[in-house]
């Protein structure tokens, strides 16, 4: 009788274990499964961030944090530049219109950033291109301030 006590106590325990041991693992199926769901998520939001930044880009628009997007002229972008600033001057949409990917804006500063380093400012512009106006002389200024 003792023994065969000690083999139904054996038995409930192991019959008790085993609904446990499946328990166990159906928490840890289900916190994997949550895991998953998160990883997901997560590869989600990121591409849509980097959809979102490569649209920016394309705009020429500034990040909502109010830092703007860095674009760095490529080899191409500066000869197309060079090309199109010797026949037609300072007409910025016409340049802006050449160089895709740039405003007017962007056109316009590089100029002024690099009109001495490469020499834009020395380019002599064929007829009928747009060039910088012409400054008036300090004579001039003075008489239509006092007028």
């Amino acid at each position: 009788p003792l023994q065969r006590q000690q083999q139904q106590q054996q038995q409930q325990q192991q019959a008790t274990a085993l609904p446990e041991a499946a328990l166990q693992q159906l928490q840890q199926l289900q916190q994997l499964q949550q895991l998953q769901q998160l990883q997901l998520q997560a590869q989600q939001l990121q591409q849509t961030q980097q959809a979102q930044q490569t649209q920016r880009a394309q705009q020429g628009q500034q990040r909502p944090e109010g830092k703007r997007q860095i674009q760095y002229w490529t080899a191409e972008e500066k000869h197309t530049f060079l090309e199109t600033f010797s026949k037609h001057g300072r007409d910025w949409p016409l340049l802006s219109s050449r160089i895709p990917g740039k405003t007017v804006n962007q056109i316009k500063t590089f100029y002024q950033n690099y009109k001495q380093k490469l020499g834009l400012d020395k380019i002599v512009l064929p007829e009928g291109a747009i060039g910088p106006p012409p400054r008036k002389k300090k004579k001039q200024q003075q008489q239509q301030q006092q007028q």
